[in-house]
């Protein structure tokens, strides 16, 4: 099953390099404009001061950025795009936040954290 899987993913994940390299306004046109309603929601219904993130999938890092000023936790943003992950080191939103270019199906961190963002 997994050899049926593999190239799907590494199909995908060539994808979003590719997105992510050309600028991800160009391909995902909902993001043109504005943050996006999810984000925009979590941001304004949650209190994550002084709490752990880890954000799945964390993009070019939108979210990261949106609480960047008013965030003291631990945050840790994985995805499997290199070139996304390069543009959230980019950011330089200071040493609590924590980007890695991972797969979370292969991870095997122990660490707890009190908000899961996906």
């Amino acid at each position: 099953m997994s050899e049926e899987i593999g190239p799907s993913i590494d199909n995908l994940i060539k994808f979003y390099d590719q997105s992510y390299t050309v600028g991800e306004e160009k391909v995902f046109t909902i993001l043109a404009d504005s943050p996006g309603q999810e984000i925009t929601f979590i941001v304004e219904n949650y209190d994550f001061k002084d709490k752990s993130i880890l954000e799945v999938g964390c993009g070019s890092g939108r979210f990261a950025s949106m609480i960047s000023n008013s965030f003291t936790g631990d945050y840790v943003g994985i995805d499997f795009s290199e070139s996304a992950i390069a543009i959230c080191c980019q950011r330089n939103l200071g040493e609590r936040f924590q980007f890695q270019t991972s797969d979370l199906h292969k991870s095997e961190s122990d660490k707890k954290f009190d908000f899961i963002i996906a």
